[in-house]
């Protein structure tokens, strides 16, 4: 079942349709973020509409990675870029959450170093705001998988690497 879900949105995503009640309708590609790999997206109900919040990942052979993103609102079909401003550094393969409010990232690498680094982002305000973390005694994370809690906690399965 949560293997079928998970097809189901990635295929969501890389068709760029929508479903609605047995139809497909093409997503708009006007203000679209660059293509990309490895990036985050979460989709959710912000006031009332359904949204879409895709940041982050590769999107040229070359570093740095993106730290840009945009927000695809489903009942006007219109994509919005967005800010940059306290974004976090450009980075592929994070994880990204939905709280209920914001999307948290976190992680992931530059293409030279994991991150063990992050951001929330508002898209009610268009703000990021920088994530607090404890020390993790010389580890970075890659591959993660964040989930979202009750009482305002996210918790985290990966693969570590050791810095030598």
């Amino acid at each position: 079942m949560v293997i079928r879900q998970m097809l189901a949105c990635f295929v969501f995503l890389m068709t760029g349709s929508v479903v609605l009640a047995d139809s497909w309708s093409p997503i708009s590609t006007v203000d679209v973020p660059t293509a990309r790999a490895a990036h985050s997206a979460v989709f959710t109900r912000i006031d009332g509409t359904d949204q879409m919040i895709v940041w982050g990942g590769q999107d040229s052979p070359m570093v740095p990675f993106a730290n840009t993103g945009a927000r695809w609102k489903r009942s006007t079909n219109v994509w919005a870029a967005t800010t940059t401003t306290n974004a976090p550094s450009g980075r592929q393969g994070q994880p990204a959450v939905w709280t209920g409010h914001e999307m948290l990232v976190w992680g992931g690498d530059d293409g030279l170093n994991f991150l063990n680094t992050g951001g929330r982002y508002d898209p009610v305000t268009d703000t990021w705001r920088p994530t607090s973390h404890r020390s993790t005694s010389g580890t970075f994370r890659a591959f993660v998988h964040l989930d979202w809690g009750s009482a305002d906690r996210v918790g985290w399965r990966d693969w570590i690497r050791r810095r030598r």
